[in-house]
């Protein structure tokens, strides 16, 4: 037995020669006030004088317009269309466009052609549907999405720009780690694998200073927002060795590719290499897979990352410390000239990343300080649907322009009272509604609210 829901019960509209004054009824109470209404119209009131004479003056008005059962029509083609007076304009497009499903523009221009007509209607409908609130709330951009790729430029040396993230939690081990702090270098992409207890930033910078006293300090370090990695403490550490921290934007993982794909892969082999084993000694592994990382050919570049950063490969051996490798290895003569190489082709790989990656892109908009915008939401409605979950909040305001399509916002005073501050990319950005003011065809401006027209 099927059931209907409670969309399914709702009637059809009926589809007879009343459904003009039907519809005209949400405007007015009756005929009559349908009458009234149009009176009170200067100029359509003019109008009804002249065809109500049925003289021979304004031929135009005659030729344009006729009255049925006393009120005013427009003549387009055969079809007659109510001559909707101004101060009933804004009442039918409500009517047509939010009491109707708050379909777009085009859809809602059409449904309103069918009985409706006044002088500039496409144009007053176009700002009214920017300017629905509902829709801005619910409805995502159509098209390309906004945003090109902004490739970071790679040093031509290792351990110049390092990319730092957390994986986990894990099970606490048995010497009691819960997570692992990953260190990649962008040039060679040798990682340096950290079991550490938490994600606080005391942490973090603990282990970003062991890292330097083995590999020296990075002119760039690129992360996540995570709370590790902005707190105050993290921002004097990077301010002490004068190292430029870029973080990268809410929901935008690609800023920090180079890790989150070894985050994929430290998962996957830490969960096959701990099989049958106590899953507390998950961090017994982790030099295992630190090493087989490292000395795995990178068939894009011909070299494993070892042999970029020491000149050959490493020795394998779960007590053998990264200093101590580092003291007894002897530098392969070539290796300079082998990292030119590899300098060379990532960059062609960028180039080519970028041209992929812009074919289904087009060029963001852009916003200036103090503008107001809304950003897409991450729905994380837990144990709910989230069909009907609106994807986008605001407004919230511009606070820094950062670059390659990328902005700092905060909430606006008086719409919430948590204080939010987050970088976002462009692509999850979109315009908020402003004031504006359009001449309509009568050359008197009507003020009201209206989407940007970036």
């Amino acid at each position: 037995m099927q059931h209907a829901d409670s969309l399914s019960r709702n009637p059809l509209p009926a589809d007879d020669s009343d459904s003009l004054d039907l519809h005209v009824l949400n405007v007015v109470q009756d005929k009559h006030s349908v009458l009234a209404a149009q009176l009170s119209d200067p100029k359509l009131k003019l109008i009804k004088g002249i065809l109500d004479r049925n003289s021979t003056e304004a031929k135009d008005i005659r030729h344009n317009y006729t009255l049925n059962d006393g009120k005013i029509y427009r003549k387009v083609g055969d079809v007659l269309r109510w001559a909707v007076p101004r101060d009933a304009r804004w009442k039918i497009c409500q009517f047509c466009h939010d009491d109707s499903g708050h379909f777009s523009y085009e859809k809602t221009l059409e449904k309103m052609r069918r009985d409706y007509w006044f002088s500039g209607m496409a144009r007053f409908i176009k700002k009214y549907v920017r300017a629905c609130i509902p829709c801005a709330y619910a409805k995502e951009p159509f098209g390309k999405k906004q945003g090109l790729l902004y490739p970071i430029s790679k040093p031509s040396t290792p351990f110049e720009c390092i990319h730092i993230d957390h994986v986990g939690p894990f099970v606490r081990s048995k010497t009691g780690n819960t997570y692992v702090l990953g260190i990649i270098d962008g040039f060679s992409k040798f990682i340096v694998l950290r079991a550490v207890r938490n994600t606080k930033s005391k942490t973090s910078i603990q282990a970003l200073r062991e890292f330097i006293r083995l590999f020296g300090c990075p002119k760039v370090i690129i992360s996540d927002r995570g709370t590790s990695f902005t707190s105050d403490e993290f921002k004097k550490f990077t301010g002490k060795y004068k190292i430029k921290h870029v973080k990268n934007a809410v929901a935008t993982p690609r800023a920090n590719g180079q890790i989150e794909r070894y985050n994929r892969t430290i998962l996957g082999s830490l969960t096959a290499l701990n099989i049958d084993k106590d899953d507390r000694d998950w961090d017994c592994n982790l030099n295992n897979v630190q090493w087989s990382l490292n000395n795995t050919l990178k068939k894009a570049i011909g070299k494993t990352p070892a042999q970029l950063v020491f000149g050959k490969d490493t020795v394998n051996s779960t007590e053998t410390h990264l200093h101590e490798i580092s003291e007894n290895l002897t530098l392969d003569e070539n290796i300079d000239e082998t990292r030119k190489q590899v300098s060379s082709h990532i960059s062609k790989q960028q180039e080519t990343m970028k041209a992929r990656f812009d074919k289904k892109r087009c060029t963001a908009n852009t916003y200036k300080l103090g503008d107001l915008v809304m950003i897409a939401k991450n729905v994380r409605n837990v144990g709910n649907s989230n069909k009907l979950v609106p994807p986008f909040s605001g407004p919230y305001k511009i606070t820094t322009v950062l670059g390659n399509d990328r902005y700092e916002v905060c909430n606006v005073e008086g719409f919430s009272s948590r204080k939010y501050r987050n970088i976002y990319s462009a692509h999850k950005i979109k315009p908020w509604i402003r004031l504006g003011s359009i001449p309509d065809s009568d050359s008197e401006n009507q003020v009201f609210y209206s989407h940007s027209d970036q």
